[in-house]
């Protein structure tokens, strides 16, 4: 799917169909009216209406603020600044899940920042999120104090989340590129060592052979 085409996908949801949606919509028939009783994230429904198969494409979910965030997200009202959501810790995480009232913005929360998009479970792991999160604030903030910080000056000029995070997987290939000619240094440093080692022992069975006072020639 081109980068162009994946709104199509609809919202990061669990069950959402969004890599199997143009098959699915290909091998439907035609008609004057399309009912996606189980909507979920909307990739069915948007692909549909976007292959002009049908006249009407209607859009269903059992869960009413998913229904109203997709909603709000095509007609842009209300106006989310995704910017605000592309941080937040577990702690934040399960307050909003916990102790908010249902809405479009929780709904919103948890469906991105949960693992699978399953609306109940951080999205990251005890052992991975302090580093992730940590990558994250450099990248968006640039306030770690660390040399991460160097993220956000790479990729000022990128204005979309996507584009961001493009910029920052560009950054990670380099630095592992440039990791493994480091490592490829060392292990070259590493045989020469090895070899110069090898040259003193030489040496220094030679000067043992020197050391002898008395030898015996036939």
């Amino acid at each position: 799917m081109k980068q162009s085409e994946k709104w199509k996908r609809g919202l990061p949801y669990v069950g959402n169909k969004g890599q199997k949606a143009e098959k699915i919509i290909d091998i439907l028939p035609a008609g004057h009216r399309l009912i996606d009783v189980f909507g979920g994230g909307g990739s069915i429904s948007l692909t549909a209406s976007s292959s002009g198969k049908w006249k009407t494409v209607i859009y269903n979910d059992r869960i009413k603020t998913v229904v109203n965030l997709l909603k709000a997200l095509i007609e842009d009202k209300p106006h989310f600044d995704l910017m605000k959501y592309v941080y937040m810790d577990r702690k934040t995480f399960y307050n909003w899940r916990d102790n908010m009232p249902d809405s479009i913005e929780r709904t919103l929360v948890l469906t991105v920042w949960s693992f699978g998009n399953n609306l109940h479970d951080y999205l990251w792991g005890k052992k991975t999120e302090k580093e992730k999160l940590l990558v994250t604030r450099a990248l968006f903030s640039g306030n770690t104090g660390t040399q991460l910080d160097g993220l956000y000056s790479y990729a000022k000029n990128e204005t979309t989340i996507s584009g961001k995070y493009t910029v920052y997987h560009k950054w990670r290939r380099n630095r592992l590129e440039q990791l493994e000619r480091l490592q490829q240094l060392e292990r070259l440093q590493k045989l020469r060592q090895l070899q110069q080692l090898e040259r003193l022992q030489q040496l220094e069975r030679l000067q043992k052979l020197q050391q002898l006072q008395q030898l015996e020639f036939l």
